[in-house]
């Protein structure tokens, strides 16, 4: 496969995407990874797409200062489609083989204490530090610890999802467009409501609306209700950062939010099936290898401590 084939692959493969139900995310990481290809073989001026062609650009990848999980996804990715391409038989062989992915390297997680995700529930947000989305940080930081959502998910909830009488939050596209329901408890209502009655989100919008918006012009600026949209990923976890970095002085991002909700459920007593349920993982393997096992590390050694001691 030459550079004008794989062009033209690449564009069919990603117009094939919607209609086997992949979310605009995923597509989107496609895309990117997809194009990077694309440009390192015209950079490097290859003619024709081989194993070592591959490689080659896993190196520059490397040395470029990507880290090494990184580099593997955008592997995984690369080989999806050009199996893909296989499939179609645009190609006679995938150039890109499993036994090249790098392993996979363990991630270091700067993890909430019970006492610290205590402490970011039981703390009313001060207006000086947070101004006068104050109310709406809270509600966003509670129910993230209390349900185990998303970033992407939690920015296009809407008030039709949200079930106050039966205490539950519904995600209608959850990763890889799947639909779930997660628990919408009194304290999260609570401070809903709080937010809400807050006047922040205009209160003429419709109830299809997103919940948590802004009403910023492209500039920053308040345009005081007249315009109300989604709040970005990046925007969402900068807020998180700041908001929980002024209670714990810890730099934690919107998906460690996941990890101290597991940790929540952990402690609770809740089962791992529930908890894989609530957390929209595919795989129960999931589940356990990634969040259980990191949360519990800290308290595995503090519970041998308290034994011994």
């Amino acid at each position: 496969m030459n550079i004008t084939e794989y062009k033209d692959a690449v564009q069919k493969y990603l117009a094939s995407l919607p209609s086997s139900k992949k979310s605009c995310q995923t597509i989107t990481a496609y895309a990117l990874v997809l194009s990077k290809f694309g440009e390192y073989l015209k950079q490097n001026s290859i003619e024709n797409i081989s194993h070592i062609t591959v490689v080659d650009w896993r190196k520059s990848l490397f040395d470029s200062g990507i880290k090494v999980n990184s580099i593997k996804t955008y592997m995984q990715r690369l080989y999806t489609a050009f199996r893909w391409f296989e499939h179609m038989d645009m190609i006679e062989q995938n150039p890109v083989s499993i036994e090249e992915l790098p392993a996979s390297e363990r991630r270091e997680y700067n993890l909430l204490t019970l006492d610290e995700i205590e402490k970011i529930l039981t703390t009313k947000p001060q207006h000086r530090i947070h101004g006068d989305i104050a109310a709406r940080s809270r509600a966003i930081i509670v129910l993230l610890l209390h349900s185990g959502l998303r970033n992407s998910e939690l920015r296009a909830l809407t008030l039709e999802d949200m079930d106050f009488e039966n205490s539950t939050i519904r995600v209608t596209h959850g990763k890889g467009d799947k639909y779930r329901l997660v628990p919408f408890t009194d304290m999260a209502k609570e401070a809903v409501k709080e937010y809400l009655e807050s006047g922040i989100r205009p209160p003429d919008l419709p109830v299809n609306a997103v919940i948590f918006g802004s009403d910023a012009d492209k500039n920053g600026h308040s345009t005081n209700g007249k315009e109300w949209h989604e709040i970005s990923a990046a925007g969402l976890n900068n807020m998180i950062k700041r908001y929980i970095f002024n209670l714990t002085g810890k730099d934690v991002h919107t998906h460690l939010l996941r990890h101290a909700f597991t940790a929540l459920c952990d402690n609770k007593g809740v089962p791992l099936r529930t908890i894989q349920t609530s957390l929209g993982h595919a795989s129960i393997r999931t589940t356990e290898s990634v969040y259980l096992y990191v949360l519990n590390k800290q308290q595995a050694a503090q519970t041998i401590n308290a034994a011994f001691n």
